[in-house]
């Protein structure tokens, strides 16, 4: 069993190094269940893993904030050409109503 836990322990390795953090985990556990002759440098491993998914998280989430965030900008930067350029639609005060006459294309176009 000695074998087969330094053999996972040299894949979680080379896992870490191609950053597969979620692979490279999973090995680190198998191999210490195994009782790898070192378990202090698999739970350094593992410290390494973890932290470096929590940052992919954390970047992940901030991505999606910030698209958000712009589509909300655009979605009232068309509002806002949408009513003053064209006050017979006026009436119409949300996204969807104002681009029912009038294509997506030629509400950006002026903006960038």
């Amino acid at each position: 069993m000695e074998g087969l836990a330094l053999a996972l322990a040299n894949r979680s390795a080379a896992l870490l190094r191609l950053g597969r953090f979620s692979e490279a985990l999973e090995d680190v556990a198998l191999a210490m269940e195994m009782g790898h002759p070192n378990p202090q440098r698999l739970k350094e491993r593992r410290a390494i893993c973890m932290k470096a998914l929590m940052e992919d998280e954390r970047e992940t989430s901030d991505v999606q904030v910030a698209e958000e965030e712009a589509e909300e900008r655009i979605k009232t930067k068309l509002l806002h050409h949408c009513h003053t350029s064209m006050p017979a639609l006026r009436y119409k005060r949300t996204f969807s109503g104002c681009l029912k006459f009038d294509s997506i294309q030629a509400f950006l176009a002026p903006m960038y």
